[in-house]
């Protein structure tokens, strides 16, 4: 179902003209992080999500990675989190993405940075 309808997520962010950043938080299916199932289905949208994760690298929960999420128009910076709102301790989530605010805002303001910011995450 859900790569069924990963075509919704595309289409509204074609919507938004004006994105800057995209967050993207925990696990679509005990398979698959969201950050790595976007990196294999979004060929399928016109997009690819760039940049990359090994759930390896990272020990523990709240694993985080930055990334870009392209198609032919747009290169905007992903941030990915491996920690849902949703999770056990709702707390992670917004402590990494309080420990990585300056790194977010700097990736808004200089997407061309980005990628090379995965040395401090």
């Amino acid at each position: 179902m859900v790569e069924r309808d990963l075509w919704t997520f595309f289409a509204t962010l074609d919507l938004c003209q004006n994105a800057k950043l995209v967050l993207i938080a925990g696990s679509v299916t005990g398979k698959y992080y969201i950050n790595e199932f976007l990196q294999r289905f979004a060929p399928e949208h016109g997009y690819s999500l760039d940049g990359a994760f090994n759930r390896l690298h990272q020990t523990g929960s709240g694993k985080t990675v930055k990334h870009f999420l392209t198609n032919e128009k747009k290169r905007l910076p992903l941030f990915f989190c491996s920690s849902s709102p949703s999770a056990t301790d709702k707390r992670l989530l917004p402590q990494r993405i309080g420990k990585h605010a300056a790194a977010l805002k700097q990736g808004m303001e200089n997407a061309e940075g980005w990628i090379a910011l995965n040395d401090a995450v």
